[in-house]
């Protein structure tokens, strides 16, 4: 109602509605209301939601990006061929892996990162499933976790691929630029790649 506006009754409804009914939620709005879309944006900030949204004609559709738990372990482990076994755990505690989730709530992909040099978040990963390619999924992947490594205060991003690959390509429309390269025996040229976050 209109006069109970704009006292924090919104906000206090939802904080306790999320601490009596833990889980994961998908929440739709009508892409011309603008006051709601900013509403449920300070409410994710508020209480340190991971969250993302997908405009599409038909309207908003929530494309949830989550911190990996120790519950993913499984779906990695059966999915990423390119890490060890022994470091997936270690990677999940460190907050170092993202899902990617359909609106049911489905595993489509994942984000895996760590920090070149020790100091600049560098991705290591990201897998989309086949059939949830040429969606978009990745650009806003990619976006989403630039803007996290930006929150931790972080004025840098980097990640690489081959030179044999159509992602180099992928990564420069993203505003990534070449900045050097490894050469590996018997391996492809590999393109390092960074972006600095605005």
């Amino acid at each position: 109602m209109r006069n109970y506006r704009r006292q924090g009754l919104g906000r206090a409804a939802c904080k306790a509605l999320f601490k009596h009914f833990l889980g994961r939620y998908a929440v739709g709005q009508i892409i011309t209301n603008i006051p709601a879309i900013q509403f449920w944006k300070n409410v994710y900030t508020s209480f340190d939601i991971d969250f993302y949204e997908e405009e599409e004609n038909e309207g908003v559709i929530i494309l949830k990006i989550i911190t990996a738990d120790q519950s993913h372990y499984e779906y990695i482990k059966e999915q990423d061929h390119h890490i060890l076994e022994k470091l997936i755990l270690p990677k999940i505690m460190a907050d170092e892996i993202f899902i990617i989730q359909d609106e049911e709530q489905n595993n489509i992909g994942w984000i895996r990162y760590s920090f070149f040099w020790d100091n600049t978040p560098f991705m290591n990963m990201l897998w989309i499933e086949d059939v949830h390619r040429n969606e978009g999924i990745g650009t806003k992947a990619v976006l989403f976790w630039e803007n996290e490594m930006k929150k931790q205060g972080f004025p840098l991003v980097m990640t690489s691929t081959l030179a044999n690959e159509g992602a180099q390509h992928f990564y420069r429309k993203l505003g990534y630029r070449d900045s050097g390269c490894l050469m590996l025996e018997d391996e492809p040229l590999e393109i390092l790649l960074t972006k600095k976050l605005k």
